[in-house]
């Protein structure tokens, strides 16, 4: 069993550093909310990491041009 976690952004160096700014300078019009509830500005949240560590399955993490069909 997995569980598939898909992060409404792109993935790649530029739309990183595109939404690094983005949640910097305007959070409140930021469209990945999944983003703001794991990832603070300098990373992956403590409270999320540990969360996810200890479940009873595999998670995944795709970015939404990721996805295949």
């Amino acid at each position: 069993m997995e569980l598939l976690f898909i992060y409404n952004a792109g993935s790649g160096i530029f739309n990183s550093v595109s939404d690094f700014a983005h949640k910097i300078f305007s959070p409140a019009t930021y469209p990945c909310s999944f983003c703001a509830l794991t990832y603070g500005n300098l990373g992956m949240k403590k409270r999320w990491r540990d969360f996810i560590s200890d479940l009873p399955v595999k998670s995944i993490f795709l970015h939404n041009d990721e996805l295949v069909e």
